[in-house]
């Protein structure tokens, strides 16, 4: 979801840079005909690698947590967690 704004969020700060530029040419730098805009192929093909990209970045920790076992790092985890807060103080550190 987050990609998807920015995507958007690109595709508009885009859209609006171009105007600006096109607005600080001086005149009869260019010819008069010469059409300047945003091309939509170019659009959509960075709109599927935003899709692509987040799919891989989303999926990757994922495959890999689900490959590995996971009961030995709980369990691990949860008497180091259980040691700290047993001999945690609830005095002030000041």
């Amino acid at each position: 979801m987050l990609a998807a704004v920015a995507s958007l969020a690109g595709c508009a700060l885009a859209y609006l840079g171009l105007r600006a530029v096109v607005a600080l040419i001086p005149v009869g730098m260019i010819p008069e005909e010469t059409v300047i805009w945003m091309n939509g192929p170019v659009l959509l093909l960075s709109l599927a690698i935003t899709i692509l990209t987040t799919l891989v970045c989303g999926l990757a920790p994922t495959l890999h947590v689900a490959r590995s076992d996971l009961q030995p790092r709980l369990t691990g985890t949860g008497k180091v967690s259980a040691e700290v807060f047993g001999t945690a103080s609830c005095a002030p550190a000041w």
